[in-house]
C-alpha cells in the first residue's frame, strides 16, 4: 500500500461542494490532500478555501488545473456547467469526479 496522498482540486464552491463533497474529502485525511478550490466568483472560492483549510483559491479553474496539476478534480458546478471543467480535468491528466449528468445535452 502506498503512502501517497491524492491531490484534490474542487471546481465550483457552492452548496454541494460545501455541504457534501468537501466534508467527505476532509474525512479522508490519510488518503487525500485538498490543494485548490476554484469558482467563477473568486471571493466564494476564497471563503471556501479558508473554511476547509485549502491552500489555493482561484477565480479561473483552468489556471488552477495548470498550476496545481491535481490527481483528482471534483466538479461541483451546476449541471449545465459540468462538461467543460470535466473535460479539462481529464485533459490535465486527472481523475474526474462529476455528478450526473455530465452534460445537459
Amino acid at each position: 500500500m502506498s503512502n501517497k496522498k491524492f491531490r484534490v482540486a474542487v471546481i465550483g464552491t457552492g452548496m454541494i461542494a460545501n455541504h457534501a463533497h468537501l466534508p467527505a474529502w476532509k474525512a479522508l485525511p490519510d488518503d487525500v490532500e485538498l490543494v485548490g478550490a476554484a469558482d467563477i466568483i473568486e471571493e466564494r472560492a476564497q471563503l471556501t478555501a479558508e473554511a476547509f483549510d485549502i491552500p489555493n483559491a482561484y477565480g479561473d479553474w483552468q489556471t488552477m488545473l495548470d498550476e496545481l496539476e491535481p490527481d483528482i478534480v471534483d466538479v461541483c458546478t451546476p449541471n449545465v456547467y459540468h462538461k467543460d471543467p470535466a473535460i479539462a480535468g481529464l485533459k490535465a491528466g486527472a481523475h474526474v469526479l462529476c455528478e450526473k449528468p455530465i452534460s445537459i445535452s
